[in-house]
């Protein structure tokens, strides 16, 4: 389908209609949030985007695995959450440099740019609904798929809940290496043990300073 500012999102036109039947019960807040989506809906400026939200499932299922290297399916409520990340688009008008050919000079282009509208997510559940593997497979997409960066920072209560929020992806990556990232670079290895050489791409996250 591709963007679209009269599409209902997928995950969310079904939980939805699930609450429409009284098959979920939601609170005051989630009727709130989902009043927000509506507006969003209707809003024609801003634009959904279903193949974005199914890139991350795919990647998800397709390149993650569990720790013991089983298959991994996400929950209904993972898509539902990366739909309002991965799932909402406006348009902005940027003032952008442009060099010149020889790169001496150059001037600026008023251009029409795409950017995303939720930057930020707050998740407010019970404990027990893996909240950390979620956060884990955000931080693997981001980490993979997303080119314009290749550091990022997680943050946590104390350093042993954000070692585990990392290693959370780089242990299923080395229990099923010949399959998970297939587009990361696997070395020059040429040894019969060639999967067990590439794995070591996967670096361990450097632990972070604890004096500041």
């Amino acid at each position: 389908m591709g963007l679209s500012n009269t599409a209902t999102p997928v995950y969310y036109g079904q939980f939805r209609t699930a609450v429409m039947q009284g098959r979920i019960p939601v609170n005051r807040e989630i009727a709130q949030e989902m009043n927000r989506i509506d507006a969003l809906i209707a809003n024609p400026n801003i634009f959904y985007d279903d193949e974005a939200v199914e890139g991350f499932v795919r990647f998800c299922e397709g390149e993650m695995t569990l720790t013991d290297g089983g298959d991994l399916h996400l929950l209904f409520s993972f898509k539902l959450w990366a739909e309002q990340i991965f799932g909402w688009y406006y348009y902005v008008q940027r003032s952008v440099y442009v060099p010149s050919a020889d790169y001496h000079g150059g001037h600026y282009e008023t251009r029409t740019i795409l950017k995303r509208l939720t930057l930020k997510q707050y998740l407010i559940v019970a404990r027990g609904a893996a909240k950390s593997m979620y956060a884990a497979l955000i931080q693997a997409y981001f980490m993979t798929v997303d080119t314009s960066t290749t550091h990022q920072i997680t943050t946590a209560p104390t350093m042993k809940q954000a070692e585990r929020l990392c290693h959370r992806f780089v242990r299923p990556s080395r229990a099923l290496a010949d399959r998970c990232s297939s587009s990361l670079p696997r070395g020059r290895c040429r040894t019969r043990r060639a999967i067990a050489c590439s794995v070591r791409n996967w670096r361990r996250p450097r632990r972070a300073s604890r004096t500041f």
